[in-house]
């Protein structure tokens, strides 16, 4: 017979380290592995502030008709593979041109310290983009990090003053896509209080 600990992710990339304990003989045996999740399986950071499941919420300036409704995908956790990605994003209009936005609105006043964005399709990711906030003594936006010539296809991470807010915007200006040159996409957003010191 065999017993296993609880799957739990142990570490940010959803890797799980684990023992599995044979008994039945006259002494258990205990062997330890781990998982290591697949591309487009990994877990949020459970210090994310943007996801619906917290309470956030996200509007857009429009959506991909034959995936909508879909800027709720920035903010459900998931983060899709490089070759898994329709349906698991948010997808832009394909009938208005850049600049296009995505915002997420926190359910309360947090002070965010990081910003993590996860991007879809590996060859329609942002190439010049920004992120603004509303600070929450403020009605206007503020931009806290703006990107001229981004090269990365899957991410974009990046430490900001911490700031007191409530709405993020993301501002894309355009996109890698030569095929579809209005489309931006999006697959996680990750807002996240300061590290700890």
């Amino acid at each position: 017979s065999f017993l296993t600990e609880d799957l739990v992710p142990t570490d940010k990339d959803g890797t799980c380290r684990m023992q599995v304990e044979i008994t039945g003989g006259s002494v258990p045996i205990r062997i330890p592995f781990t998982l290591i999740p697949k591309e487009g399986i990994r877990v949020i950071s459970a210090d994310d502030l943007a996801l619906a499941s917290k309470g956030a919420t996200v509007s857009s300036d429009g959506e991909f008709a034959k995936e909508s409704p879909c800027a709720g995908k920035v903010i459900d956790g998931v983060i899709p593979g490089s070759e898994d990605f329709d349906n698991k994003r948010w997808h832009s209009s394909l009938e208005s041109p850049h600049p296009h936005w995505v915002e997420i609105k926190l359910p309360k006043v947090e002070t965010i310290g990081s910003v993590i964005i996860h991007f879809a399709d590996p060859k329609g990711y942002p190439v010049k983009f920004e992120g603004f906030v509303k600070p929450a003594n403020g009605d206007e936006r503020v931009s806290v990090f703006k990107v001229e010539a981004n090269i990365n296809p899957r991410k974009y991470a990046v430490t900001i003053d911490p700031v007191k807010t409530d709405t993020f915007r993301l501002v894309i200006y355009s996109s890698a896509s030569s095929a579809f040159p209005n489309a931006a996409q999006i697959g996680e957003i990750e807002l996240r209080p300061p590290a700890a010191k």
